[in-house]
C-alpha cells in the first residue's frame, strides 16, 4: 500500500553553514524530532555540538575531493558528475549511511553543510528514501556568517581566507542549495543565537503535530 503524504516521512534538512543551524538541530531534537545515531563530535569550532551524521559528513568530503573540491572551496561543482558512474554509486553509498543513522524516524532532523554543493544528487536520494524533504533556512546577517567562517579558518592556520572569501563562499553556498524551491520550504526568522524553543516547535508540528513536545 503507498503511503499518503501524511503518512510519509518527513525530514526537517537545514541548510546553511555558521548561521545557527547546529542550534536549531539541537533545539529540534530537544523538542523530539529524530537526531542521527553517529553525530558528529563536539570541538573547537562549536563546542556544544554539530548535531550532523559524521559519516554523511565522510561521505560528502569524499565526494568533494574526489573532483579535486571541499567544503570551503568557492569554485562551481562540476554539473557533468551527477551524471557520472561515481554519482550513482555515491548515492547508493549515502542511502544506506541515512538508513543507519536514522533507521525508524517519522520526523528526522538532517543537518550536513556540504549538501548545498550537490543537492541535485540529494533530491534522488529523498526519493529513493520514499522521505519528504522540507528545507529550513536561517537568515542569519551575512557578516556574522562570515565572522563565523574566519574564526574557523583562524583556527585552522588559513590566512588566506578573509571577509571577502567568506562572504563569496556564503553566496555560492546559497546559490548552490537554492534549487531547493521545488520543495516545501519552512520560512526561518532572522536569529543571532539560539532560536526559541517556541518557534521551533511552531515549525515542527506543522508536519507531525503529535511528536513534537511542547516547550513549558
Amino acid at each position: 500500500m503507498s503511503q499518503t503524504l501524511n503518512e510519509t516521512p518527513v525530514v526537517i534538512t537545514v541548510l546553511g553553514a555558521r548561521s545557527g543551524t547546529s542550534a536549531l538541530s539541537g533545539t529540534l531534537g530537544l523538542l523530539g524530532c529524530t537526531l542521527p545515531n553517529k553525530m558528529m563530535a563536539a570541538n573547537h569550532g562549536n563546542t556544544k555540538g554539530y548535531f550532523e551524521p559524521q559519516d554523511l559528513a565522510d561521505e560528502h568530503d569524499a565526494i568533494l575531493a574526489s573532483v579535486s573540491s571541499s567544503w570551503d572551496d568557492s569554485r562551481p561543482f562540476p554539473q557533468d558528475w551527477f551524471t557520472s558512474d561515481a554519482a550513482r554509486s555515491a548515492q547508493a553509498a549515502i542511502i544506506e549511511v541515512y538508513r543507519r543513522n536514522y533507521p525508524i524516524s517519522q520526523l528526522a532532523v538532517l543537518k550536513e553543510p556540504r549538501m548545498c554543493r550537490i543537492m541535485p544528487l540529494w533530491f534522488g536520494i529523498f526519493e529513493a528514501l520514499a522521505v519528504r524533504p522540507v528545507f529550513c533556512f536561517i537568515d542569519r546577517n551575512p557578516l556574522e556568517v562570515a565572522k563565523s567562517l574566519e574564526n574557523v579558518m583562524d583556527q585552522r592556520s588559513n590566512k588566506d581566507f578573509n571577509t571577502i572569501s567568506a562572504i563569496i563562499l556564503m553566496l555560492n553556498e546559497t546559490q548552490d542549495g537554492g534549487s531547493v524551491h521545488l520543495f516545501p520550504t519552512i520560512p526561518c526568522c532572522r536569529i543571532g543565537a539560539l532560536p526559541s524553543s517556541r518557534l521551533a516547535t511552531r515549525w515542527a508540528s506543522s508536519f507531525y503535530p503529535t511528536r513534537i513536545s511542547r516547550p513549558r
